[in-house]
C-alpha cells in the first residue's frame, strides 16, 4: 500500500456506510480500525471484520468491498 492513511480514510467511509445499512450499533463512534482480515478480488479490496473485532452487539461478520476505482491510486499494483 502506497498511502495507508488515504486508504484508512476511504475505508472508514465504506465502514460507516456498511454499519448504517446493516443497522449495527457500535459502543463508540470512534471505533474504526482496519480489520485483521483483508483480501482482494476482481472488484476491489475486501475488508472482513470478525464478530468480536469491532463490537459485542452483533453476531454477524461484517464484510464490504472497496472498489479499485476508489483506491487504485493508493496501491502499488495499480493499473487504474
Amino acid at each position: 500500500m502506497k498511502d495507508i492513511e488515504g486508504f484508512e480514510k476511504i475505508a472508514k467511509v465504506y465502514f460507516n456506510k456498511t454499519i448504517k445499512e446493516e443497522d449495527i450499533i457500535l459502543e463508540s463512534t470512534n471505533t474504526f480500525k482496519l480489520p485483521s482480515n483483508m483480501a482482494y478480488n476482481d472488484e476491489g479490496i475486501i475488508l472482513l471484520y470478525n464478530i468480536d473485532e469491532i463490537t459485542t452487539h452483533t453476531t454477524d461478520i461484517i464484510e464490504f468491498t472497496i472498489p479499485y476505482e476508489d483506491i487504485g491510486s493508493l496501491l502499488y499494483f495499480n493499473s487504474f
